[in-house]
């Protein structure tokens, strides 16, 4: 294990788990069930978690680090945590209310459940797509017509099939990529305000006010319970590899259709963001794992820096520093 956890690269960390054939078998197995999936998995141009297992090597690395309780072990702690609350509500509430609540219930945990399924199939189908899409990328780079693979997703149909056609072929092609390339560049880097009242008036050049606070901040309580540690921020899923366990992970938003910010919820202690509401997907499954969460803390990821000792207050929505803990 130490091994491992001390590898610098996948290759590294691959080779380490191939030496075990116990491990690496479930390790291929988990790929071939859920390989399809990745961080943006909606966009075709991202690699899958089975091309590249960066992400999962990370988590693997997170978990192993971690001295909370198994994953596993989480949610049967939790299972018993609902059970308690449902007879709670039992002794309190009529039976008549409690009825129609334990069916709606049942009916949201079968719908949730079916979605996520749902889901998952949607993505394994974009995931073959991608792989058609890209063996014609392959083709065209052999061809000479393109200098990667991985180009042929900054065209459209009509403009792929004039690549594949010599006598259409068009030699400004690459500097279109390369065009594109920057106008993907500025689009990613766009920071859009938290409601926009006037989508006409909203140009891809505004910015977005960063009047910076001063503790203790103020958020929405969205998770409650408190909790210390080290402030880890997080502007991007593929950087999770830096969130060590038992810090608080702080970041703009975690994605509903990101399945790369869940696991890292087993064992991080709390989640600040700089958007969201009650029912926004980090306070969602914040809550199913017990963790103290505060939400719609504007500019969080501007205020607080990476290794402030932070001291979380879900009940209340507050998040102060500890300057003393902050410089050990």
């Amino acid at each position: 294990m130490e091994q491992f956890l001390n590898t610098n690269n996948v290759n590294n960390a691959l080779d380490i788990l191939k030496s075990n054939s116990d491990i690496n078998n479930k390790f291929n197995l988990f790929l071939k069930e859920y390989g399809h999936r990745c961080a943006e998995e909606l966009n075709f141009s991202v690699s899958r978690w089975r091309e590249d297992p960066a992400f999962i090597i990370d988590v693997l690395k997170n978990y192993l680090n971690s001295n909370s309780k198994n994953p596993h072990e989480k949610i049967e702690e939790l299972k018993m945590q609902q059970l308690k609350l449902l007879e709670d509500l039992n002794q309190k509430w009529p039976k008549w209310k409690f009825y129609i609540f334990k069916k709606a219930l049942k009916r949201a945990q079968i719908a949730l459940k079916a979605r996520e399924d749902f889901k998952s199939e949607a993505v394994k189908h974009i995931a073959l797509l991608r792989m058609s899409v890209l063996r014609i990328g392959e083709n065209l780079t052999q061809r000479g017509l393109l200098k990667d693979s991985s180009d042929i997703f900054f065209f459209n149909l009509a403009e792929i099939n004039n690549l594949e056609s010599d006598e259409n072929y068009d030699k400004d092609f690459f500097k279109k990529i390369e065009e594109r390339k920057i106008q993907l560049k500025k689009y990613e880097d766009m920071e859009l305000p938290g409601i926009i009242d006037d989508p006409d008036h909203i140009s891809i050049e505004q910015k977005v006010d960063k009047k910076l606070d001063t503790f203790p901040l103020k958020g929405i309580a969205a998770s409650y319970g408190k909790a210390e540690g080290i402030a880890r921020v997080i502007l991007d899923i593929k950087d999770i590899g830096r969130l060590q366990p038992g810090e608080i992970l702080v970041t703009d938003h975690t994605d509903p259709a990101d399945p790369g910010w869940t696991p890292i919820f087993a064992t991080v202690k709390g989640v600040i963001t700089n958007r969201g509401g009650l029912l926004s997907h980090a306070c969602i499954v914040a809550r199913e794992y017990g963790l103290p969460a505060i939400v719609n803390v504007p500019n969080a990821t501007e205020i607080i820096k990476d290794g402030q000792y932070l001291i979380l207050d879900g009940n209340e929505g507050t998040i102060n520093i500890s300057l003393e803990a902050s410089k050990k």
